[in-house]
């Protein structure tokens, strides 16, 4: 009976163990309000390129809906923020395609994506530009 009941611990313990080792899927989803904080520019004529820090004023926010839908807030340093609305589509983990009521072409961009970051990459005019985000409340 001892040996029976240290087994059935034993299942019990690994099982456990091994759900909290998984990905929690909701924590990686994009459906949430992601802020602008960081860019890089591979292409920066200086030579050195690096991660840029976004002042307050010029940030700006996606907020993506589960009806694959979003709401973009740009600040561009005015006291009035532009506001696009538009749909997007997840093609896969790594890539989102958009469109927006602020732009008439569909949009497509590489992503990455952590519970608490997500960074957008796409071609500028001399190299890639990536965009990163912070997951807000």
């Amino acid at each position: 009976m001892n040996r029976l009941t240290l087994i059935l611990f034993i299942s019990i313990f690994l099982s456990i163990s091994y759900a909290c080792k998984k990905d929690d899927p909701a924590a990686t989803t994009i459906i949430g309000r992601w802020e602008l904080r960081e860019v890089y520019d591979s292409g920066q004529m200086n030579g050195d390129p690096q991660w840029q820090t976004i002042s307050p004023e010029f940030r700006h926010v996606w907020e993506f809906q589960s009806e694959e839908n979003f709401i973009k807030i740009e600040l561009r340093g005015n006291p009035l923020p532009d506001t696009c609305t538009g749909t997007y589509l997840l093609l896969s983990d790594s890539q989102l395609q958009y469109t927006s009521s602020c732009q008439v072409i569909i949009n497509t961009v590489e992503i990455s994506l952590t519970s608490q970051t997500l960074i957008f990459t796409y071609i500028g005019r001399e190299g890639n530009v990536y965009e990163k985000y912070v997951k807000i409340e």
